[in-house]
């Protein structure tokens, strides 16, 4: 028998006269051979369920006025295109759904156009159990759609797994879900486009670990069917899968789909990826195209995105999101997976709450979710990619603090800012008083202000300066903060002096501090004339550090809280005949920095520093954000405060503490 090689194309799709994409296949058929049986041996290569798509076959036909394609319909066609002469006979292949006009036997649901589902078998086993609710996903209801703890079932495709029925389109519907328009509207589960067609809704309830479903009423007209319990299934789908293009489960690729640059194309496939545990080979990337389809080169998953003419957007051309390949080829523990894919899976979890993010935390989180081990080096960098996609470059950010001081000073009159920099225009020190602060203690506050300095976590390391009040409800008041390179005698300067010039010199008041050699050398320059108090905390810690005797940090305790001068000095008596090193470096200090009964001024019993750690720590995960981020931060912390002391006090009917 005289045979010849015939070249099958297909999974590609028609631009004009030119067939792009898709994969090709070299075959030896009989020169004699009939069109019904090329129509087999093509469904036979393509693998395509007859039962639900039509298979058209074209050729091409060279002529002097140009090229054109030509549909090959009969046995005439197919001697005519065997029998080119010097040219090898290539067949290309289209696959479309089938027309049907079937009803789904539901009162409410009549009408709606079906396709005769394939999994007959499977059909009938489910019947035992009560009949199957078959609706169409855009119409429905179903308020546990979108309940991701109520839906057992993942939105990954998988080829071995066509067990569930799915409702049919009419043909008004091709171009629809062809060009992917439309993808997340009605989807299923709220997770993107279902694919070319609906899938049916079941109501799946807990199945006995027997398998029989014994629980089941099978007299309800509407008895749910049950699910068998399937080892590791939330690896898997469930849902069955088409042969032409669609749209994967997020919406996120989608034939259409346009992409700023090859950049982001090649991060949302590595995300579907990820998501759908399976890992991609890339079978070419040029300046103009990028080609990637399953590691298992059997797989029919592939996409093809070209670079749009004189243009950067790249536009996915084709998408085949089908995976032909055996459900054992999606080993979890195999994949690889870059960090900046990591950084874009925990980029809304940060917009969210807003915490920064740890590397260890990254590192046991995609290890139960993903099943993938993840090294240090590259959980930091999805930390750093994440934090940039939410909260801008570092570098971007100290660009903005002028325009952000300006904006600020704008909405919100009375507000001071105060920025520094050095002859080469960089950044050095910062302040920042709000001008609700600044009112309200010019009006109220106790003035007793405690001054701190904590560092930044961020790319660019540094220092916050906080000045910190009571109010007369005993709640936390910020006055001012500040952000310096480090924590000096220069820099504590310049923050007092902008302190002093929002401030001033009030009558009465007193600086507490943790006795930091730059933050005293500064007191006395711009604040001569005010008391500085120490923190007693911080003695303490030094004295039973130095000391190392329980009874000298007991007399010390007693000592600055009394009340009386005598009761002082009788402690300090004893305290001399215990430990006379530690009774002369508290004297020598002064009592009147650290003691209630010898205090210029009253301190309202604020002893410590605390009040400012208390501030430390509410900024614990801000402070490693960009700096014009992390003020947006703070002023949207105090604006929240604020409103609502206020809005509490309104509705106070007694009288007040002065």
């Amino acid at each position: 028998m005289d045979e010849t090689k015939l070249v099958i194309h297909h999974g590609g799709s028609w631009m004009g006269n030119c067939y792009e994409g898709g994969m090709t296949k070299w075959v030896n058929v009989p020169r004699c051979v009939s069109y019904d049986g090329l129509v087999k041996l093509v469904e036979d290569v393509v693998k395509v369920d007859v039962a639900r798509y039509n298979i058209q076959l074209w050729s091409l036909a060279f002529t002097i006025s140009g090229t054109a394609h030509s549909r090959i319909k009969n046995d005439n066609d197919m001697s005519c295109m065997i029998n080119v002469d010097k040219l090898l006979p290539e067949v290309f292949v289209s696959v479309y759904m089938k027309e049907t006009t079937n009803c789904v036997q539901d009162d409410n649901l009549c009408n709606i156009p079906t396709s005769q589902p394939v999994y007959g078998g499977f059909l009938r086993q489910l019947a035992g159990y009560g009949s199957i609710p078959i609706v169409d996903p855009r119409v429905c209801n179903d308020e546990t759609i979108d309940d991701d703890e109520n839906n057992q079932w993942p939105d990954s495709d998988n080829s071995d797994d066509s067990s569930i029925p799915n409702v049919g389109r009419g043909s008004h519907d091709d171009e629809y879900w062809h060009d992917g328009v439309g993808c997340g509207s009605g989807s299923v589960g709220g997770h993107g486009c279902a694919g070319p067609s609906g899938f049916a809704t079941f109501n799946i309830v807990s199945f006995r670990e027997d398998g029989l479903g014994d629980d089941v009423d099978q007299t309800s007209e509407h008895a749910s069917p049950q699910a068998w319990v399937i080892p590791r299934s939330e690896r898997y789908s469930f849902e069955p899968i088409s042969t032409e293009e669609g749209c994967s489960n997020d919406g996120r690729l989608y034939k259409g789909r346009l992409f700023q640059c090859k950049k982001d194309l090649k991060g949302t496939l590595n995300m579907y990826a990820l998501k759908e545990g399976f890992e991609v080979r890339i079978r070419r990337s040029s300046n103009t195209r990028y080609e990637a389809g399953r590691k298992d080169g059997e797989c029919d998953f592939y996409l093809y995105g070209i670079k749009m003419q004189k243009g950067q957007y790249y536009m996915v051309r084709m998408f085949v999101k089908d995976h032909t390949c055996n459900i054992d080829g999606f080993h979890a523990h195999l994949r690889q997976v870059n960090s900046w894919t990591v950084g874009e899976l925990f980029a809304p979890e940060l917009q969210v709450h807003g915490h920064s993010l740890k590397p260890k935390d990254i590192m046991v989180e995609m290890q139960v979710e993903q099943e993938l081990h993840l090294l240090y080096s590259k959980a930091w960098r999805a930390k750093d990619h994440a934090e940039t996609s939410v909260f801008g470059p570092p570098e971007e950010s100290f660009k903005l603090l002028p325009a952000y001081c300006h904006r600020l000073d704008e909405v919100n009159p009375g507000t001071i800012t105060a920025l520094k920099t050095n002859v080469a225009n960089q950044f050095e020190y910062m302040f920042i008083a709000h001008a609700a602060s600044l009112h309200g203690f010019r009006t109220m506050i106790r003035p007793v202000i405690e001054i701190d300095g904590t560092h930044l976590k961020g790319k660019f390391t540094g220092i916050m300066f906080v000045a910190i009040c009571l109010d007369t409800n005993n709640q936390v008041f910020p006055l001012a903060y500040g952000f310096g390179d480090v924590e000096d005698e220069m820099s504590w300067t310049w923050f007092l002096n902008e302190l002093e010039n929002a401030i001033g010199s009030p009558k009465d008041c007193m600086i507490i501090f943790d006795r930091h050699l730059g933050i005293k050398v500064a007191m006395e320059k711009v604040y001569p004339n005010v008391p500085l108090g120490y923190c007693v905390f911080h003695m303490a810690q030094n004295i039973k550090k130095d000391y190392k005797r329980k009874d000298v940090s007991l007399l010390f305790k007693q000592a600055w809280k009394a009340y009386q001068k005598s009761e002082f000095k009788e402690t300090m008596l004893e305290m001399m005949k215990v430990n006379r090193v530690a009774f002369e470096d508290l004297m020598n200090v002064g009592p009147e920095r650290w003691s209630r009964a010898y205090s210029p001024v009253r301190r309202y019993r604020l002893m410590t520093s605390s009040v400012s750690e208390s501030m430390n720590s509410c900024l614990v995960h801000a402070r490693q954000m960009p700096i014009t981020t992390m003020i947006e931060f703070i002023r949207d912390m105090l604006h929240k405060w604020f409103y609502k002391r206020r809005t509490k006090a309104e509705k106070t009917r007694t009288q007040l503490t002065p």
